[in-house]
């Protein structure tokens, strides 16, 4: 069991960094070589990953890093958008003030380190609309965006890396969060609103034909 999640864990990490872009090929014998494993847990790992989303597979033809359609992406973005317009206002009721630091604190750590070296997109240690979600503390909205998470992770960590996007979603979470401190629901939904709208990615190639 262990290195069957051993496989998992590397072959998602690689996805999620764009080591395995969209459309690529995963093929268990190169795979098994790569990884230093044997093609079992690969290949439970590709099932296991197919069941998240991240993968595609095609009868005759093998298993794809996923490539959404722009009707599966605009879908997810409206059910994303929902969820957390209703979370955050759900934040400036319930967070107290010392969850909300603990936010704040990990975002200027991040900047702090991007400010120390040339700016260049990694994932960050703590994902900031994950954390939002959780302080809503609605166990049945919590489920809901857990739901979505792999695949959305996926499209944001593509659209964080186009050019210098990361950085500016950064900015936009503190002036979120300094909304959410204020006690400002509107301007938080709006700013928050717009700060999804501009997350959404053009990323999208045809998948392979079955």
């Amino acid at each position: 069991m262990e290195i069957e999640n051993t496989a998992y864990r590397i072959i998602k990490d690689k996805i999620l960094n764009f080591d395995y872009r969209p459309g690529f090929q995963l093929k268990e014998i190169p795979l098994s070589k790569e990884l230093n494993l044997t093609r079992t847990p690969i290949r439970k790992a590709i099932v296991q990953l197919a069941n998240d989303g991240l993968v595609k597979t095609y009868p005759h033809r093998g298993a794809f890093v996923a490539t959404l359609s722009d009707n599966e992406v605009e879908e997810i973005f409206e059910v994303r958008e929902a969820l957390e317009v209703k979370a955050a206002s759900l934040v400036i009721r319930r967070a107290s003030r010392e969850e909300l630091d603990h936010i704040r604190s990990a975002l200027k750590k991040r900047e702090a380190s991007l400010s120390r070296t040339k700016p260049k997109y990694v994932i960050p240690e703590i994902d900031f609309h994950q954390e939002l979600i959780k302080l809503s503390k609605n166990s049945i909205l919590i489920s809901m965006w857990m739901g979505l998470h792999t695949k959305l992770q996926l499209i944001r960590i593509q659209s964080s890396m186009r050019g210098r996007r990361f950085l500016e979603a950064m900015k936009e979470h503190g002036t979120i969060l300094s909304c959410i401190y204020e006690n400002r629901p509107a301007e938080t939904e709006a700013l928050l609103r717009a700060h999804i709208q501009n997350a959404k990615p053009d990323l999208h190639r045809p998948a392979p034909k079955e």
